[in-house]
């Protein structure tokens, strides 16, 4: 029996041995929250040593790679982010166990329109995958091109002068 199967009748016994709704609910968004709460501190944990690696590969004369960084708002934002998600994504799924068990049938598949909702929503998760790997295909096929072009110019034994101006 596959994860999701187990899932969807554990939710449906606890219903069938008298768990209310709002038991149900909660569960569900429990269980939402902690995946994303655990993705969510994975993202921020590796998130510096993605940044070494991106100020790394940069092209010499990146300008001002050296000021691009992590603070405390990334941080906050990536936590109400999951955290966000953690509950949308669980109030749909509670929403989903609930219409489940409220038309539970005999069947392990639910109704009609659960499986079409089901569907419907494991091709908008494909399409939203697709979407990302095609945008991340293109961004370093681009990169590429872009460190193949000559600019045009000879930076060859060039010398730069800077002149800080008084603010008066």
């Amino acid at each position: 029996m596959t994860s999701s199967k187990l899932a969807y009748s554990s939710r449906d016994s606890r219903g069938a041995c008298g768990a209310g709704t709002a038991r149900l609910v909660r569960q569900s968004i429990v269980e939402t929250m902690k995946l994303c709460a655990v993705s969510g501190a994975l993202g921020i944990a590796i998130a510096p040593a993605f940044l070494r690696l991106l100020k790394y590969f940069a092209p010499p004369g990146t300008p001002r790679i050296d000021e691009v960084g992590i603070d405390t708002r990334v941080f906050l934002f990536a936590a109400g982010l999951s955290l966000i998600l953690g509950l949308s994504l669980g109030l749909a799924s509670a929403r989903l166990s609930a219409s489940a068990l409220a038309t539970s049938t005999r069947s392990a598949t639910g109704t009609r329109e659960h499986r079409i909702l089901k569907n419907v929503l494991v091709a908008a998760e494909f399409a939203c995958a697709m979407a990302l790997l095609t945008g991340a295909v293109l961004l370093f096929r681009s990169f590429a091109a872009v460190q193949a072009v000559h600019p045009g110019v000879q930076a060859d034994h060039v010398l730069t002068v800077e002149i800080e101006l008084p603010d008066s």
